[in-house]
């Protein structure tokens, strides 16, 4: 077995750091990709001839892709974790999954800015939630007890790229534990203390509906 060395640690920890600065620019300006400057300030790191070195890295195995010819050209292919960023992926009812690419399109005939998330595992199948159907989530509608929530799990730089999972929201009377439950009697619920909750978890809105798409 070949052992990691310090240098390919701390060049593998540099490269995941720009690609999550990557990923945080571009979900704050709707898909624009950043500049090398731009990179290296979020980063700390001075030279664009290094930002450049690890890029290159990056879109030699394959996590992004670029136009040499083109400023801002960057496109992500997928996460550090090795999750496609670039196919919808069915997210929610069952394990966590990751929810930048499985929004499918915003929602236009429903209020503010809803918007589609489609749906995979049984989960919430007694809410009347089934795999393959289509969630409809609005971000603005208020949350309160025992309400359907879509809710991230954020990777360690604070993206919203992490693990999404669709369940019922409590939180108990001390304010201490969130409980995510799902609405099958054969599944445990996930319990998670409000610290990790506030730091480690982001509400993406509430349920508001549920369509259902016939084969």
């Amino acid at each position: 077995m070949v052992k990691t060395t310090k240098k390919a640690k701390k060049r593998g920890n540099v490269r995941e750091l720009i690609l999550c600065s990557i990923i945080n620019y571009m979900e704050k300006f709707d898909g624009r990709s950043p500049t090398l400057r731009e990179i290296g300030d979020d980063v700390g790191i001075q030279s664009l001839g290094h930002i450049s070195h690890h890029l290159n890295g990056l879109e030699e195995t394959y996590y992004i892709q670029r136009d040499d010819h083109k400023s801002r050209s960057i496109k992500v292919l997928k996460n550090w974790n090795g999750s496609s960023l670039t196919n919808p992926v069915a997210i929610a009812a069952g394990p966590k999954r990751t929810i930048m690419s499985a929004i499918v399109r915003e929602a236009q005939l429903f209020p503010n800015k809803s918007f589609l998330l489609p749906v995979e595992g049984n989960s919430m199948i007694g809410d009347s939630i089934f795999s393959g159907d289509l969630l409809i989530v609005d971000p603005e509608e208020h949350i309160k007890d025992g309400d359907i929530v879509v809710a991230t799990h954020l990777d360690f730089a604070g993206s919203e790229l992490g693990a999404a999972t669709v369940k019922h929201l409590y939180r108990d009377e001390e304010g201490k534990q969130i409980r995510l439950q799902p609405s099958n009697s054969e599944m445990s619920p996930l319990y998670v203390d409000s610290d990790e909750w506030d730091s480690e978890w982001q509400l993406q809105g509430k349920v508001i509906g549920v369509i259902h798409q016939f084969a």
